[in-house]
């Protein structure tokens, strides 16, 4: 089902007819109505759907992930996906489904600029786990900010549930660690309900959790702790610590323009140093990344 029929994101062209064919490749692929751009670089086939976006949108780790062991050539024509659609990048949809990968491109894209209130809280799940997966570090931090802003639109779900429905996403310690530690302080102790809930994900993560509840009642003894000191031990009981999202990367312009790419992030750069002024635009602060 088109995500523009479960959520507000606009993912539909004016130039459907001529998107819309068949792809080079089969008569049973299709191009996206929106994102499968002439005259761009990266060719991306997820299930069925061909994706066709600029290199510059992409760090490198994203290519690295799908280079296989010999890793990536000295030249950027000879990465994957780079090129053309025999070249292109394939991806199962039991991997990342077409309608999770166009949320990714709709938030590089964005007609409306600033203006992301169409994005669903699950929107920005998938967003973030994406981001998260291939190496989009500022992406991955835009979608956890409005993740939490959208937390305020459903008050009524425990931590516990919030927690659930995030580690299904894979998330970035950056996105639960507070959760956790909220978890870990309260007054009383998990449900036997709630301990069921966790080991689902897997892990026995509802005896983790009560672990580092106990790590944190011990180091209360000793002194008082402050919340950075919480997360640390919640980190470290709970491995988030593993999950920070540190293989940040030039992005592919870097390697064939040096001079032009580094005027082009310096731009960036004081558009990130400006994001507190309202009028920062938060598509400068995605492309960035």
């Amino acid at each position: 089902m088109p995500i523009a029929n479960r959520t507000k994101i606009d993912t539909t062209s004016n130039d459907t007819a001529k998107t819309q064919g068949s792809s080079p490749q089969s008569p049973q692929t299709v191009r996206h109505p929106l994102y499968y751009k002439e005259s761009k670089d990266v060719y991306i086939l997820v299930g069925h759907v061909y994706f066709r976006l600029p290199s510059t949108d992409f760090p490198r780790s994203f290519f690295e992930k799908f280079a296989g062991r010999e890793g990536l050539g000295a030249s950027i024509d000879t990465w994957p996906g780079i090129g053309a659609p025999e070249n292109a990048i394939y991806m199962t949809e039991d991997e990342t489904k077409p309608e999770e990968f166009e949320k990714l491109a709709w938030a590089l894209h964005n007609p409306l600029i600033d203006d992301f209130s169409a994005a669903t809280l699950d929107d920005w799940l998938d967003i973030s786990r994406l981001a998260h997966r291939w190496g989009f570090d500022k992406l991955t931090a835009m979608a956890i900010r409005h993740i939490k802003e959208a937390e305020t639109n459903t008050p009524d779900m425990s931590p516990v549930e919030r927690v659930y429905k995030y580690e299904l996403n894979n998330p970035p310690a950056e996105l639960v660690e507070d959760l956790y530690v909220k978890i870990c302080t309260r007054e009383e102790g998990l449900s036997d309900a709630e301990w069921d809930r966790l080991d689902s994900l897997g892990g026995n993560q509802g005896r983790q959790v009560h672990r580092a509840r106990e790590a944190l009642l011990k180091a209360r003894v000793r002194g008082r702790l402050d919340n950075e000191q919480k997360k640390s031990i919640v980190r470290e009981v709970l491995g988030l610590g593993d999950r920070k999202t540190t293989n940040s990367s030039p992005p592919p312009a870097q390697i064939r323009n040096a001079a032009a790419t580094n005027d082009h992030y310096a731009r960036f750069k004081n558009e990130y140093e400006r994001q507190l002024n309202p009028k920062f635009s938060e598509r400068y602060f995605i492309l960035g990344r």
